[in-house]
């Protein structure tokens, strides 16, 4: 019988549990923090969730189908009811149609920014029970595609978006305990929000988190534009604020300001803490080290379960994927006009094409693997 508990550093479970003497001690397996006490010390730290058989080799599809329906809708750790989740999005007029037609018009009103006053709209929707607001703006939210070709232009879209979340809060009626921002395109927000507690009490005590997906995009642009754009004073345009090797850098403002950091995983939280991985921030990384952590990405086990995809030609499961997963195989080859063989090897990879997904590396071998009998 193995034991799991709510972990309450990242969210996630930890099933490694070991009796010391009279002390408990357990280590997370998703962000590695670990804890020795007992009593109320355990009691308090790791919430016992619940106990499960590992059958099957299938321990953490069980997990995560106990965790779905004790936790997110019995427990009252995440009672909706008590944690009031928002989301607040760009209202892209490339989003398909059917989203859109579901969207419910709020208000508007004018924001000073980049030196004009700009037109700001609130829509909403609510899915699966969470508000999701979208800030219009056809000035900036245009065009066939969230991201385009115009570093500059990137940089004053989410410099407005990032404005214009902290401005639509007293608008909407809510106020956060806490904003969670995601990489670069979000990385003024405390920025702006360390701004705004001078103007008034509403935005004090507001806390943040920044999550870093991907250090290497950080939103970099000269000073003296990026300033005129977003409008925030000097103050915040030298080296241990927003300023890195003379440009203005977005993320960095975001990471210096912000309450916690977070990474995407235990492992990249310390390698961005190194120069080959560090993107010229790993002294950054370094210093905010007490505050950073890394929350392992996770999936969906009933949408990525080979037993009931149907997106794939054939199902299996752990018993029978010897005999039926082959059969996947075959129809690849097959719709892909290539002779049909087991004893083929085939390589497939679906990816951005940059040297950080190991492409440099498949560059390295291509030949040789060409030689091969593929």
């Amino acid at each position: 019988m193995d034991q799991a508990y709510f972990c309450p550093v990242c969210g996630y479970i930890t099933y490694e549990s070991v009796l010391t003497g009279s002390a408990i001690e357990k280590k997370c397996l998703s962000c590695g923090s670990a804890l020795q006490g007992t009593g109320k010390d355990h009691d308090y730290y790791f919430k016992k969730a619940f106990e499960v058989r590992v059958k099957d080799g299938n321990f953490p599809k069980q997990v995560a189908e106990v965790v779905r329906k004790e936790f997110y809708y019995d427990n009252p750790l995440f009672d909706k009811e008590k944690y009031d989740c928002r989301v607040v999005l760009p209202k892209y007029m490339c989003m398909k149609q059917e989203w859109v037609e579901r969207l419910e018009y709020i208000t508007n009103f004018y924001m000073d920014f980049a030196g004009e006053n700009r037109y700001v709209g609130i829509f909403k929707t609510e899915l699966n029970g969470v508000t999701f607001y979208f800030i219009d703006n056809e000035f900036y939210f245009s065009g066939f595609a969230p991201y385009d070709g115009d570093p500059k232009w990137n940089i004053e879209k989410f410099s407005f978006f990032c404005k214009a979340v902290l401005s639509i809060l007293p608008v909407i009626g809510f106020r956060p305990d806490l904003i969670h921002c995601h990489d670069w395109q979000t990385g003024l927000i405390p920025v702006y929000l360390d701004n705004f507690r001078f103007f008034g009490e509403y935005y004090r005590g507001i806390k943040t988190v920044m999550t870093i997906h991907n250090l290497k995009f950080q939103g970099v642009w000269d000073t003296k534009t990026v300033q005129g754009i977003t409008g925030l004073p000097d103050y915040y345009f030298v080296p241990d604020k927003l300023e890195a090797y003379k440009d203005a850098n977005m993320l960095k403002g975001g990471i210096v300001y912000a309450d916690k950091v977070t990474t995407v995983s235990h492992s990249y939280a310390e390698e961005i803490k190194t120069p080959f991985y560090g993107e010229k921030l790993d002294g950054l990384m370094n210093a905010r080290s007490a505050c950073l952590t890394g929350i392992v990405n996770g999936l969906d086990y009933d949408e990525y379960n080979p037993e009931t995809d149907p997106l794939i030609y054939k199902n299996y499961s752990v018993k029978t994927f010897r005999r039926e997963k082959i059969k996947n195989k075959r129809a690849l080859q097959r719709e892909l006009g290539l002779e049909e063989n087991d004893k083929k090897f085939m390589i497939g990879i679906v990816s951005r094409l940059t040297d950080q997904k190991g492409l440099d590396l498949v560059d390295y071998v291509i030949e040789e693997i060409c030689a091969e009998d593929t």
